[in-house]
């Protein structure tokens, strides 16, 4: 069950499709092509470049749920045999994913749809991707690997339509699904410290598979990227 729902207002939204020729009535009844099948998609990014098409996309609601965990910044090892104070975490950017694919030469006008019709349908802004900065000062056991974990507040965008209009005379639908980071209402990322016991073999043979991606400190500390210790 999804975190939140919620039901867009296409208000605006069918007001554009009325300008372009269209009425939401007879659009919502046009048979809409999947843009999985790449033949649709290819026409959809064919259609998204050209300067008299008119692309206008509407929704039936966004939900909202955690996306997949990501490690973020290093893993720190304490090979020490007393506590260790460290801080812990890094940067970790979160793009927007898509049920379909279109060239990278019109993602930016796919994405400039997608803002305006979110803006709109939901009062609220759409990012293609967003940077998180997460640092967190906490102690680690002797013989314990810590680092950090985000669960980054997803919407997606579902019961997704993308309506192009060749110059008001000839019209198509396309659907399509998108994924990417946003929160609403009282809905916040969920950051979640990690704290393991490695086996030292296990960790030497990764630091030597890592060469220069695993650190070891003078003070008897390893650091590993925390995606490749969520994986031991």
């Amino acid at each position: 069950m999804p975190l939140l729902v919620q039901p867009a207002d296409n208000t605006e939204i069918d007001h554009q499709l009325r300008a372009e020729g269209l009425d939401p009535a007879r659009a919502l009844a046009m048979t809409p092509l999947d843009l999985a099948d790449p033949r649709h998609a290819d026409v959809f990014g064919m259609l998204l470049g050209v300067p008299w098409v008119s692309v206008i996309a509407r929704s039936e609601q966004q939900s909202f749920d955690y996306g997949a965990p990501v490690g973020v910044g290093a893993a720190v090892t304490n090979s020490t045999p007393d506590v260790i104070t460290r801080t812990i975490g890094g940067e970790v950017t979160v793009g927007t994913t898509k049920s379909f694919s279109v060239s990278s030469t019109v993602e930016a006008d796919l994405f400039s749809v997608v803002k305006a019709s979110v803006t709109v349908s939901y009062g609220q802004d759409w990012h293609r991707d967003e940077t998180f900065k997460d640092y967190l000062e906490i102690p680690i056991q002797p013989g314990y690997t810590s680092w950090l974990q985000r669960e980054t507040v997803m919407r997606r965008i579902t019961g997704g339509d993308f309506f192009a209009s060749i110059a008001g005379m000839d019209y198509y639908r396309f659907a399509g699904t998108i994924t990417g980071p946003g929160v609403a209402g009282e809905l916040q990322d969920r950051i979640t410290v990690i704290s393991r016991q490695l086996k030292a073999a296990q960790l030497t043979d990764v630091s030597e598979a890592l060469g220069k991606h695993a650190v070891r400190r003078a003070d008897g500390v390893t650091e590993i990227p925390a995606q490749v210790a969520a994986l031991l």
